[in-house]
């Protein structure tokens, strides 16, 4: 029912204040009991300015048209005292079950910075670009205000996208074929590692920059790799050959190696490389500069052949394992063995001419002629000159010191008569004639003495 005590003028009687007065206490009465209904309170007083609703109360709005329909206001049971506070505007107040039309949906909210809270938050968003739309997230995207860690299971930029930060937002470049392309460094942990999934650690990096991978480097045939400056520094053929553009540097007393020998070679400061076994090319494979891309070669057979000088530093040596220094060449050319030197074929000297010897002066061997009463062949004969031989040439046991014939002298045996001065050979039976003895050897023996 609505209110019916109404206002007392000066000019009512007694009754008609009564008759007020009854019907301001009904409607007091129906107040407190929640059975009142009213159109409008209107009041100026600063007690009644809050209007208190007792327990289970509800307002009940009749609406335009006083029939069976009412719009009734209730509140939840509160567990604490709640305030609900109504905007400075015009609108209309939808429900949590209205589904709002897109002439009446709000397109601004409020938002509150959140910068520092370490907490897990989920991203919202729609199915559709435009129209009206459900917000959903999904608990693979999620965001955490104070770590600024953005976590999802992929990222996807267009066709040579970009990714970047404010200083620099093409930092990094994907290309439609998936080629990543970095403007600056590329920088991880100490210790950190590149992988794939089936092999999360394949490339490891240490803090003195070392890089380790756990398997084969490969890239497509005559690939190269280099740099901004140099983009095909190295160029590595379908046949495995390795080219350089330029030089290979590596810090003083660096190493190159595999897993199983990290030091099997090992440059110094001073350039000399150490090779901790051994050096193997193909056959016939060879190595070189690319002005000279075959200066040595070397065979099946182990043969190596220089297609120029072979230089190595004053004092240099050459040697084996076994003897590391067995030849020093100093730096005047003076070549020296540290103990027997071989030839295999010929030995040639400076002067070559036919028929010289070597003949040593005390310091070294020279290439003289020979001189003087003999000659001698290229072929090694040597042949004494007529008349050169004397008897100041000859020892004296030139004869004693000879077999002895103690008997059975024959004619046919030859003895040395000088003839006038000249030597002639004469055989016994000569002599035999001479002293009238023929062919009586005995008394020839007896007559020699």
């Amino acid at each position: 029912m609505a209110i019916t005590a109404t206002q007392i003028e000066s000019s009512n009687s007694l009754e008609q204040f009564r008759q007020q007065f009854n019907n301001l206490q009904s409607d007091v009465t129906g107040l407190e009991g929640g059975t009142l209904s009213f159109s409008a309170i209107t009041t100026t007083s600063q007690n009644t300015t809050t209007l208190n609703v007792r327990e289970d109360g509800t307002i009940t709005f009749e609406g335009a048209t006083d029939d069976g329909f009412e719009t009734t206001l209730t509140v939840v049971d509160p567990t604490a005292d709640r305030t609900i506070t109504f905007p400075d505007g015009t609108g209309t107040v939808a429900l949590t079950s209205t589904t709002v039309d897109a002439a009446t949906e709000a397109t601004n909210v409020t938002v509150t910075a959140n910068n520092s809270t370490n907490e897990t938050i989920f991203l919202t968003f729609v199915d559709g670009a435009t129209g009206t739309q459900g917000i959903e997230t999904d608990t693979g995207l999620t965001y955490n205000p104070s770590t600024g860690l953005l976590t999802s299971a992929k990222l996807l930029v267009a066709d040579d996208g970009t990714i970047g930060s404010a200083s620099s937002t093409s930092a990094i470049t994907i290309s439609s074929a998936g080629i990543v392309t970095l403007v600056d460094d590329l920088l991880i942990k100490d210790g950190g590692t590149i992988g794939a999934a089936s092999s999360t650690s394949a490339i490891t990096i240490a803090s003195t920059g070392i890089v380790t991978f756990v398997d084969d480097i490969l890239i497509k045939d005559s690939g190269t790799i280099g740099s901004a400056s140099s983009t095909s520094a190295i160029t590595i053929g379908s046949d495995g050959v390795v080219a350089f553009i330029d030089d290979i540097k590596i810090k003083d007393g660096g190493t190159i190696g595999v897993a199983s020998a990290v030091d099997a070679m090992t440059v110094s400061a001073a350039g000399i490389v150490t090779f901790k076994d051994d050096i193997l090319i193909k056959d016939g494979g060879t190595i070189g500069v690319t002005s000279s891309t075959s200066a040595i070669t070397i065979s099946s057979g182990g043969i190596v052949t220089l297609v120029d000088d072979l230089l190595i530093k004053d004092g240099g040596t050459i040697g084996v394992a076994s003897t590391a220094a067995a030849i020093t060449i100093a730096s005047d050319g003076d070549i020296t063995t540290s103990a027997d030197l071989t030839v295999g074929t010929l030995f040639k000297m400076p002067d070559v001419t036919s028929t010289k010897i070597l003949v040593a002066d005390g310091t070294s061997y020279q290439e003289v002629s020979v001189s003087g009463d003999v000659t001698i062949a290229n072929t090694g004969a040597v042949t004494i000159a007529a008349n050169a031989v004397e008897g100041s040439m000859l020892n004296t046991n030139a004869i004693s010191g000879q077999t002895e014939l103690a008997s059975g002298i024959a004619d046919t045996d030859e003895l040395l008569i000088s003839d006038a001065g000249t030597l002639k050979r004469v055989d016994a039976s000569v002599f035999k004639t001479y002293i009238g003895a023929a062919d009586d050897a005995t008394a020839l023996a007896i007559a020699l003495g």
